[in-house]
């Protein structure tokens, strides 16, 4: 017994020795935390050894003041006010109970406790980055957004964001993940999107209480310059009619080429769409409220249609990405896209207005089609002054 005791003075003693130091370092009163220290770790140190049982329990106490209720956890001691108090934690958080006796306080704290420790268990478990991004996505988003729209979110999450991004629940993502996983997407516009992406769903989290603040806040948007595309120069198109001529994408390529079609409406075209005697084709369009329009069934897009079998409810059996990758082959310069800006662009050189044109593209708003397509119809303006002044 005796030898026990010697032990834990010793261990209350050392405990002195290295608060002395940190005392010394903060100019502390070096008297005041020994007496503390005394009253706290001495004491505690003791209690130890003459209550091994219920030691995480009591600091401080008497014996007359001992509990004989047993404390789940935590610790108990008596106020300067002579109350007694118990504080625990649960899930880091520190709880503290009052009563005016020792047994009154540990019943208090372990009903206390019990109800903390059942409300965690039945808390719901924080979703990780992935399982929260999709959960978004298709609860959030996809009622409210197009298909197309759809699809490019999508993409985006599953190539550039997941790929940079650390998997961890939402509450422990700070600032800098995030800052380094938008700086860790090469591209530009990839790049923007998904800031915009990781913006809306960590704020979707915080409306849904399950964060109390999102760690996008304080974030710089990336930069990012629109690019309209180029359409493709007349002798650029004559070398690529004649690259795609053995090509059995021969037939989609040119009825983009002269229908203007944006790549997903070309893919997603089907027999029924096309009605020979109105000499009208229905486009399905996904993008806006406006892209679901009908076109004039044009003379070549009929010849391209009566050369093409009907051997299912398709017309065009080719993937979007299929098409964008063999274009850039065919034209490194260019992206498939500027088929469409090559459409755009002989319509106007052909002298149809620009209000038509809106329509056959399937933009929402005339001034999308003037402020793409104004340089080309000034041009052709230009030119046709020319042939004017040319006979004065």
């Amino acid at each position: 017994m005796e030898n026990n005791l010697y032990k834990h003075i010793d261990v209350a003693l050392t405990a002195l020795l290295e608060a002395k130091a940190e005392i010394i370092k903060y100019n502390l009163s070096f008297s005041k935390a020994m007496s503390e220290l005394k009253a706290r770790q001495f004491k505690t140190e003791i209690y130890k050894l003459l209550y091994p049982d219920k030691s995480h329990q009591a600091i401080d106490l008497p014996e007359k003041d001992m509990p004989t209720i047993t404390l789940k956890t935590g610790s108990l001691r008596k106020r300067a006010d002579g109350l007694f108090e118990v504080r625990f934690y649960v899930a880091k958080k520190r709880y503290s109970v009052y009563d005016k006796s020792a047994d009154g306080c540990v019943k208090k704290a372990n009903k206390l406790i019990r109800e903390k420790a059942r409300a965690e268990k039945q808390k719901p478990v924080m979703p990780g980055l992935k399982e929260w991004l999709y959960k978004w996505l298709t609860t959030y988003k996809k009622p409210y957004v197009s298909l197309g729209q759809f699809r490019a979110l999508e993409t985006n999450i599953r190539l550039h964001i997941l790929p940079n991004a650390k998997n961890l629940p939402l509450d422990k993502y700070k600032q800098h993940d995030c800052q380094t996983t938008i700086n860790n997407i090469v591209s530009p516009r990839a790049k923007k999107d998904a800031f915009e992406i990781l913006t809306n769903a960590f704020d979707k989290a915080v409306v849904c209480e399950m964060l109390a603040k999102s760690p996008m806040v304080g974030l710089q948007k990336p930069k990012y310059k629109k690019t309209t595309g180029c359409a493709l120069s007349g002798t650029e198109q004559q070398e690529f009619l004649r690259k795609i001529e053995p090509l059995p994408e021969k037939s989609a390529f040119l009825f983009l080429l002269h229908s203007g079609l944006r790549r997903t409406e070309l893919v997603s075209l089907r027999w029924r769409d096309i009605d020979f005697e109105g000499e009208t084709i229905h486009v399905r369009g996904t993008k806006t409220a406006t892209s679901d329009r009908v076109l004039p069934l044009l003379v070549p897009l009929r010849r391209i249609l009566s050369g093409l079998p009907k051997s299912g409810e398709k017309i065009f059996s080719v993937s979007a990405d299929h098409l964008t990758k063999l274009f850039k082959q065919i034209c490194p310069n260019h992206k498939l896209h500027d088929l469409r800006h090559t459409f755009a662009t002989n319509c106007l050189e052909k002298g149809i207005s620009m209000k038509v044109l809106q329509r056959w593209l399937g933009h929402s708003d005339y001034g999308t089609t003037a402020n793409i397509y104004s340089h080309v119809s000034d041009d052709f303006s230009r030119e046709e002054a020319k042939k004017y002044s040319a006979g004065e």
